[in-house]
């Protein structure tokens, strides 16, 4: 089957697709596409500083990065930010990661802190000798880091 070109004004420099929906973070912004209309919805404004890091949480919500250690959880059935708190890293995300329970941020240099989706408290931190510059969200609800 194919499918229609979505043009954009911009490199997107993250991505996911959901569903039907088309997720794409640039310099600027998140835009949210239909895989159908291909129109383009501005989620938020980012300030050009921050590297625009998506993950896909639950199978409506999205984790967002709006600043470097700051993200939201933003409803796909909404299409409006959830009714959570936003998440705090103490340090800059440089890989983002969920699984159906958490969410997963690392600094790259071995460090990944883990947050509960449900009430978005911290729950753990992981350290390791190695940097970890990836997470990987498996389809049994766990992580590859």
């Amino acid at each position: 089957e194919a499918l229609q070109e979505i043009p954009t004004t911009d490199v997107a420099c993250a991505l996911v697709w959901h569903q039907s929906w088309i997720c794409a973070g640039f310099k600027r912004e998140y835009n949210l596409y239909s895989d159908g209309a291909g129109l383009p919805r501005e989620i938020c404004a980012l300030d050009g500083k921050t590297t625009p890091r998506i993950a896909l949480v639950t199978d409506s919500e999205l984790m967002l990065m709006i600043q470097e250690g700051v993200g939201f959880f933003f409803s796909l059935t909404t299409q409006q930010p959830a009714s959570k708190s936003t998440v705090t890293w103490p340090w800059k995300v440089v890989a983002l990661g969920a699984t159906s329970a958490y969410v997963l941020g690392s600094n790259g240099t071995g460090q990944v802190d883990v947050f509960s989706v449900r009430d978005q408290r911290a729950c753990q931190t992981l350290v390791s000798e190695c940097s970890s510059c990836a997470i990987c969200s498996c389809l049994d609800g766990g992580a590859i880091v």
